[in-house]
């Protein structure tokens, strides 16, 4: 179903009036769907923003780089001279971020509880645990770090092909900031989307275990044009805290398989 709510089309579950009879399971997942799609919004707007504050502070700074330079030079040379203006963006994004995945994967959690074989089961799910909190405050660690590494090659490279051509300060912070506003869009809504079928996803998992009943998940692709590896795990069972095997992409224990991945997953019970 969450593939629905990441379309770019309008679909019967986000646009039918609700009307008398309307099932209330899907009224749920409507309002859930529409919050989801506000916490992408709102972390795609943010991405984009840091982007390109990422780009400006380090073409601000480009005549203070050490010329030439290679890229452990370069982030050597942005921790020494943009260390302060770096951490407080960081620290902008990480606001966003902590808030946006602790939404999601409270979400993904509340949607598990709308399975018709869960109906009726407490499944005692609070975002405070310690087991989620730690998730959470990883994964926005390691986001952020991803993040950080991937646009620092692109502004090296800017900044490479700039030496080597001759330009000048002023032209390189002009490249700076074009691959940054080029790169922006498309990034940030890519990683909003990914991160958002993993919190979607995990949530999924800590309310399976919290039930005390599941046991096991099935790989749910749920797509017209699923790549061919979501395709081949469309339907896979696997125990609960068992990897699926993901191909070229290794093991994981659930969406998503790779970026833009729009797969999710379904509880299994114990067949006794």
């Amino acid at each position: 179903m969450i593939n629905r709510f990441l379309s770019d089309d309008p679909t019967a579950l986000l646009s039918a009036p609700i009307g008398e009879g309307f099932p209330p399971s899907l009224v749920a997942q409507r309002k859930r769907f529409r919050e989801i799609r506000r916490a992408i919004e709102i972390s795609e707007r943010s991405l984009r923003r840091y982007f390109q504050s990422f780009a400006k502070i380090i073409a601000n700074y480009a005549p203070t780089l050490a010329l030439p330079f290679a890229l452990d030079e370069f982030d050597d040379s942005v921790e020494r001279v943009l260390g302060p203006e770096i951490i407080r963006t960081e620290s902008e994004l990480a606001l966003v971020l902590d808030a946006t995945l602790r939404t999601v994967v409270t979400l993904g959690a509340d949607h598990a509880q709308l399975e018709p074989v869960l109906a009726g089961i407490d499944l005692a799910f609070d975002v405070d645990q310690v087991e989620v909190q730690r998730w959470l405050r990883s994964t926005r660690l390691e986001l952020i770090k991803g993040i950080n590494e991937t646009t620092r090659r692109e502004i090296a490279s800017v900044l490479r092909r700039g030496q080597s051509e001759g330009w000048s300060m002023a032209q390189m912070a002009k490249g700076v900031e074009a691959r940054a506003r080029g790169m922006s869009a498309r990034r940030a809504r890519l990683i909003a989307q990914t991160e958002t079928i993993r919190a979607y996803s995990k949530g999924a998992l800590f309310a399976y275990e919290a039930s005390g009943i599941v046991e096991g998940k099935r790989w749910v692709d749920g797509q017209v044009r699923a790549c061919a590896y979501c395709s081949a795990l469309h339907g896979r069972v696997v125990q609960l805290r068992e990897q699926f095997a993901g191909g070229p992409f290794g093991g994981v224990e659930g969406p998503p398989l790779h970026p833009g991945c729009r797969c999710s997953i379904a509880p299994e019970l114990s067949n006794d």
